[in-house]
């Protein structure tokens, strides 16, 4: 989940999932992220987006790092959808590790006589959890393929007109994965889209609003959040991997880097 569960809520929590199968994979993109809250300059989390498209599927890696409490965690999410405009749900394994608890989860879309229903299964701190099943509208899609969504609904969006979605959200075992609604606004161009050659859209998720400049295919060059002080930048792997370490500032944003 990035995606956008990450960045609004400050708790996300993706994992290890089935890799797809490399041969006839066609990479979509792949992509490494920063998150930075303004307050305090701090460097609060870094994320790596892996997506490709296999035998008529969309596959979405999305492995994050978080610094809390001093501690490294590591979350992870494998997801699988159908290669259509709605990128039907099929399935995903997440998997969270925060300090010494391990929560895993299962998650699958089965189709009884005509209807959807999506399946949950999970564990944590040692102990399985209540399965849950919850029926599903058919144009509902997993959370974390919310970019690839945008990609695919670019060219009919217009300008100053909003685009409502419905998402599952991978590890919202709080809620019992209640269904999230959302709406996505193209916007007239700003400086920074002009200068990243990108697209200006104005989200709202869970009734926060947030800012994504995304290219053509959907992957974004950078996200904010104004209520929340966060900054999302696409960067390159390096700059990622040592995003805890160093001390730097957000880039200008028409420095967006070419890692594609």
């Amino acid at each position: 989940m990035v995606l956008i569960g990450l960045i609004l809520s400050l708790v996300s929590n993706p994992a290890h999932a089935a890799s797809s199968p490399k041969a006839q994979a066609n990479v979509l993109w792949d992509q490494w992220y920063t998150i930075l809250v303004k307050r305090g300059n701090s460097h609060y989390s870094y994320y790596h987006e892996l997506v490709e498209r296999t035998k008529g599927r969309i596959h979405f890696q999305n492995d994050v790092w978080k610094k809390e409490e001093d501690y490294i965690n590591r979350e992870s999410l494998g997801a699988f959808a159908e290669d259509n405009d709605s990128l039907s749900p099929l399935f995903y394994n997440y998997r969270a590790t925060f300090r010494s608890t391990e929560t895993v989860i299962d998650g699958n879309v089965e189709i009884v006589d005509g209807s959807k229903f999506f399946v949950a299964k999970a564990r944590s701190k040692g102990a399985d959890l209540p399965d849950v099943k919850k029926s599903l509208n058919r144009k509902a899609f997993f959370e974390v393929f919310f970019p690839v969504w945008l990609g695919k609904h670019l060219a009919e969006m217009k300008e100053g007109h909003g685009v409502s979605f419905s998402t599952i959200m991978e590890d919202d075992l709080e809620h019992d994965f209640q269904l999230e609604e959302g709406t996505a606004r193209l916007e007239k161009p700003d400086a920074i889209a002009t200068q990243t050659h990108t697209h200006k859209i104005s989200v709202t998720y869970r009734s926060m609003p947030s800012i994504w400049w995304i290219t053509d295919k959907g992957y974004a060059e950078r996200i904010e959040m104004p209520a929340q002080e966060l900054i999302i930048e696409r960067v390159p792997r390096e700059k990622a991997e040592s995003f805890f370490t160093d001390g730097g500032t957000p880039s200008k944003p028409d420095a967006a880097p070419d890692n594609e």
